[in-house]
């Protein structure tokens, strides 16, 4: 069995084990399982196309709490930074050397925010931002199981902003593993995480640095 293989049935498993998804949802994951041992890459196609078909219908709710995103340097490097502050450093590292060096890093990493969307839906993962307040980087990669590591650049996302933007949230299910390929995901893998919809630059309170 070819690691594809593995990975297709693991996201299988993962949605057909979800009992927060709907039964017939379920069943189709599981009619893929087959597939999965010999066309692990047209089973990964099928849940890709069951992720799309589903994730914009699911229930959302308009958040009552502060959230954060936390993502490393190098996703902000590759995502979030502005292009042309990008030119000017050789790699992620010689950037967060330089954001490192910063007496006031949070104030530079707010100035070099490129335009435009801050996540698209399928990495709009967020927390609670009380429950890492007080965390350092590596309690926060411990609590977050994040495969990235510290230090993190904390995006806020306020209740007034997030309702400024009518952004909403929702609990994340296991059809949420697939884009990522997120095998790792289970029900209550990070307590109270949600996922949402796009989130527009507006919707953005501040950005806290987490080393």
């Amino acid at each position: 069995m070819v690691p594809d293989a593995t990975q297709a049935l693991e996201l299988i498993r993962i949605v057909r084990e979800d009992s927060g998804l709907p039964k017939h949802v379920r069943r189709k994951a599981a009619k893929l399982t087959h597939l999965a041992t010999s066309k692990p890459d047209l089973a990964l196609e099928r849940l890709d196309e069951l992720h799309k078909d589903l994730a914009p219908h699911l229930p959302l709710d308009a958040p009552t709490i502060d959230y954060a995103r936390c993502i490393s340097i190098e996703a902000f490097w590759q995502f979030n930074l502005e292009p042309a502050i990008r030119e000017l450093f050789t790699s992620p590292a010689d950037y967060q050397r330089a954001i490192e060096a910063d007496p006031n890093p949070e104030d530079r990493l707010t100035r070099e925010l490129g335009p435009g969307m801050i996540a698209p839906a399928t990495h709009s993962w967020l927390i609670p931002v009380q429950r890492i307040i007080d965390l350092t980087g590596s309690q926060t990669r411990a609590l977050l199981n994040s495969n990235q590591q510290p230090p993190y650049v904390v995006m806020v996302f306020s209740t007034t902003k997030m309702a400024s933007v009518d952004l909403k949230v929702r609990k994340p299910r296991g059809i949420d593993a697939i884009p990522k390929r997120h095998t790792q995901w289970h029900p209550g893998n990070v307590p109270d995480e949600r996922i949402d919809c796009d989130i527009p630059l507006l919707a953005l309170e501040r950005i806290e640095w987490k080393p």
